[in-house]
């Protein structure tokens, strides 16, 4: 997979604050003694001074409100007294939304790292100051039907692409459950997500994009991009996304690595009506099921994040889906997760026990699948397939869900 980018936005009125990436980890003794983060940030050579600074848990069920600190003229900032466990640093960085006209302010961690604060000690970090300069421009395909806005989404990154283990082969599912238990309390887990360096590019009126300070490695560029028609408050996902992997190859600091032109590809908008996109995709427990299985049966695709409240809020809804209509022979339940990281998917399945079949669709291939559905992944979508293999209801929730199921499996 991967590494991660932020899980969740909290919204309000002209701005969004980015918390940042959900990782396991364990509530530290109440005796603990605080930590201390001592770090410095840095844009190329030059210190970022008096610029905002943020410090936020790991882990959006164990939040903690971390006052934002101000970097120094030398661009140096002190959290004090922080809680042990994993945190995300980064410098608050303001970016201008524009689309249809108005523009809205939002806020995200830019060159977020992810740091482990251990109980009486100091943490050493430094945000920026070492890589190269990135640069390229967005294209839209030809035969686009709708006015690009390029600035028109917040959905920025660029993010280092670092594999997570995988279990030893041959284990059982129980014993490989235990294995990803034990490895993300482990100091092995602290190293693999140190390697987390997730970057917010700057995209120009004209589809141009650039970032600055990108160390050497392998990396994922991911662009949404805007209808010109919505105001950037009223879009409802990215019309289209930029999507690129890429090397950045050790060499002169000074030396810009030019990406050149990046297509965007336009993104799904299907209604009742549409063929469901076929798919095939190892479930949690290794076995692999596809969507053709499943035909002549109805289908409840609940695609879903752990991290996401708006989300997992309709796992109450979902249970009782299945209690209630779970033991017809033409209906199943098909959870699709779409957490960047694996084990924040199997951290919540073992918290929840949700009984239907789970898969987890954060791996390259994963993510493909969920780009033919739909083009946000900040939101749970709920699709129903019918027996014929088209989607008959979309963007269920709550009662209305179990009486569209209802329905729909008496024939109604």
């Amino acid at each position: 997979m991967f590494c991660p980018r932020p899980t969740l936005l909290i919204m309000f009125c002209f701005g969004a604050l980015l918390a940042l990436p959900a990782f396991p980890q364990s509530a530290p003794p109440p005796d603990a003694k605080p930590g201390r983060v001592e770090g410095i940030y840095l844009i190329g050579k030059t210190p970022g001074a008096h610029v905002e600074m943020i410090l936020q848990p790991g882990t959006i069920r164990e939040h903690k409100e971390i006052p934002l600190v101000i970097t120094d003229a030398a661009g140096r900032f002190v959290f004090d007294n922080v809680p042990p466990g994993r945190y995300s640093v980064g410098h608050l960085q303001s970016t201008e939304v524009m689309s249809g006209g108005p523009s809205s302010e939002f806020f995200a961690s830019c060159h977020t790292r992810v740091i482990v604060v251990k109980p009486g000690e100091t943490t050493q970090v430094q945000i920026g100051g070492t890589g190269r300069k990135i640069v390229g421009r967005m294209v839209a395909p030809v035969d686009t039907r709708i006015k690009i806005s390029w600035q028109g989404m917040m959905d920025h990154h660029i993010s280092r692409d670092c594999p997570e283990p995988n279990p030893p082969e041959g284990l059982s599912k129980e014993d490989a459950q235990k294995w990803r238990d034990a490895f993300v309390k482990s100091e092995a887990y602290d190293t693999f997500r140190a390697a987390y360096l997730d970057i917010t590019p700057e995209v120009g009126e004209d589809g141009s994009f650039s970032a600055v300070d990108v160390p050497s490695g392998n990396y994922s560029l991911h662009i949404g991009v805007g209808n010109d028609a919505k105001g950037p408050l009223n879009q409802d996902g990215p019309a289209g996304i930029a999507v690129l992997k890429f090397t950045v190859p050790p060499g002169d600091d000074n030396a810009p690595v030019d990406l050149g032109e990046v297509p965007v590809t336009m993104q799904a908008n299907l209604a009742p009506g549409d063929a469901a996109p076929a798919f095939e995709t190892p479930t949690m427990d290794g076995k692999t099921v596809r969507l053709a299985d499943y035909r002549g049966k109805y289908v409840l695709l609940y695609f879903w994040r752990s991290g996401s409240e708006v989300s997992t809020s309709q796992i109450g809804v979902l249970k009782q889906a299945h209690e209630r209509f779970g033991t017809k022979d033409n209906f199943v339940i098909l959870g699709l997760s779409t957490d960047m990281d694996r084990a924040d998917t199997d951290a919540f399945l073992k918290k929840e026990g949700l009984p239907w079949t789970q898969c987890w669709l954060g791996d390259e291939a994963g993510r493909k699948i969920t780009a033919t559905y739909y083009s946000s992944c900040l939101a749970p979508r709920i699709f129903l397939v019918d027996p014929e293999g088209k989607i008959c209801a979309r963007d269920l929730r709550g009662e209305d869900l179990l009486k569209t199921v209802e329905k729909t499996l008496a024939g109604k």
